[in-house]
């Protein structure tokens, strides 16, 4: 079969995934009618608003708790609540302490922040567009918290995704009009709990890898094909098409397709090839397109459930604890910040002391240890606690190597500390104006450290037409 290789930017560059921001639903598509084009405009804003709300709650809440969500876009109040459920307990049934989500109508408005118009377009009497919501974090927190329920706002990192499609004729990847790839396209994967980007598709990435070696797991291939993205996770999106009678059949394998590492000593561990998750799907079989985009929308949201699974926190619950930051230089010590910072787990952090190589942070956070470690673990960062039991924190290369030490880390910090508590355990002695022993306790040391809000990327805007000539708009 002739293959016609598309050139021209098949795929599309999607932002980096820690910079996307979870309280923004992308490119929600609005349409109304109505006696002018200004009032068919502003019905079909209100429509996607209330829209994109019913995505954002159902993005962060677990699936099994949308029974305390409302659906605005339909304007049907939340099914379950407080009044009318109860959980059972070791000593009976107690009252379910969540409560359904009721917002009303005039506070929608309020909780948008700024719209992103995108292909607008307009008559006389209607309106049509695909418009991007940001709404406002607090408020939206706010909300949930009320009403009790666990969410997850914690991002995994970015996933670079290769659309596979294997049929019964041949293998595609990079092929024009590849109905799995263009599936995958056609879907926002930036704002999202488990963010997505796909590669360019340009001529260097269609040199780097073939349809069958992305199929076959190639690691080398794949290696060089990640180094250019900059990208530590790789994902096979396998699609496997079959034709039974009038229906087709497809089967879909998120892959991870991560290659190993390479060290001095060889290669390094790696998870490639394992299975993430699948699915199987049954459609018509003259519109394919359409199974298509039902299969790409059910794999994305179900790969989000299992990370949400594993990062939804009761934000009703707190806790504090010590940790040690070690590291090699100022720019490491900076990455440790503004992770700790940025996770959705932290309250508040404060840098107790500090020296060239360490620091002592104490910080305010939610949800389990376990979790804490997850999300330090996807800003590569590693979290844990030596043979006494002490939280440490670094750079993944760096914490290999301290955790290879024998015995408790010690610290010059701790080395001090020690000093100071064998004369008073951070209390200073003297005499009072009796005569007598006064104990006075010592300033901290260091000072707290404070760091402003990074710059947030801009949602890129995606081209009309991604396929040339002949591809479908979006």
């Amino acid at each position: 079969m002739l293959r016609i290789v598309l050139i021209a930017a098949l795929f599309v560059l999607s932002g980096r995934a820690l910079a996307q921001d979870v309280f923004t639903v992308a490119e929600v598509p609005v349409s109304a009618e109505a006696e002018s084009a200004a009032e068919a405009q502003a019905l079909a804003r209100e429509q996607g608003r209330r829209r994109a709300l019913d995505l954002l709650f159902r993005r962060l809440v677990a699936e099994e708790d949308w029974i305390y969500l409302p659906n605005l876009a339909a304007g049907t109040e939340a099914k379950g609540g407080a009044d009318q459920y109860d959980i059972y307990s070791e000593d009976g049934f107690a009252a379910d302490p969540r409560r359904a989500i009721a917002i009303p109508p005039e506070r929608i408005d309020d909780l948008e922040q700024e719209t992103t118009p995108f292909n607008e377009k307009s008559s006389g009497t209607s309106y049509r567009a695909r418009i991007t919501y940001r709404f406002k974090a607090d408020a939206i927190r706010n909300i949930l918290r009320s009403a009790r329920l666990p969410y997850s706002e914690e991002q995994a990192r970015e996933v670079l995704i290769l659309p596979v499609l294997v049929t019964e004729n041949d293998t595609y990847l990079w092929e024009a009009k590849n109905p799995w790839a263009r599936a995958w396209l056609q879907r926002p994967l930036t704002n999202e709990l488990t963010p997505m980007m796909l590669p360019r598709g340009d001529v260097i990435d269609v040199q780097a890898i073939t349809a069958d070696e992305a199929k076959e797991l190639n690691a080398a291939s794949l290696r060089a094909f990640a180094e250019r993205y900059g990208q530590g996770q790789v994902y096979l999106a396998l699609g496997r098409l079959s034709q039974e009678g009038e229906q087709f059949r497809f089967y879909v394998q998120l892959i991870d397709a991560t290659p190993p590492d390479i060290t001095v000593e060889g290669t390094g561990p790696s998870a490639i090839g394992e299975q993430v998750t699948d699915l199987f799907f049954r459609g018509d079989a003259d519109d394919f397109p359409a199974l298509a985009r039902r299969a790409v929308e059910s794999t994305v949201q179900r790969h989000a459930n299992t990370w949400k699974r594993r990062t939804l926190v009761d934000y009703g619950l707190q806790r504090e604890f010590q940790l040690t930051a070690w590291f090699d230089g100022q720019q490491a010590w900076a990455h440790i910040q503004d992770a700790v910072r940025k996770t959705a787990l932290t309250l508040d952090y404060e840098t107790q002391a500090f020296n060239r190589e360490n620091a002592i942070m104490r910080l305010t956070v939610v949800g389990s240890e376990q979790q804490f470690e997850l999300a330090m673990q996807e800003r590569d960062l590693i979290v844990w606690q030596d043979t006494t039991e002490r939280w440490h924190i670094a750079e993944t290369a760096l914490a290999q190597q301290l955790q290879g030490r024998l015995g408790p880390l010690t610290t010059e910090i701790d080395q001090e500390a020690s000093k100071r508590r064998g004369l008073g355990r951070f209390f200073r002695r003297g005499r009072d104006r009796d005569g007598g022993v006064e104990e006075v306790e010592l300033d901290p040391i260091g000072a707290e450290e404070s760091a402003g809000d990074g710059d947030e990327e801009d949602v890129p805007e995606l081209p009309d037409d991604l396929f040339g000539d002949g591809g479908e708009g979006r």
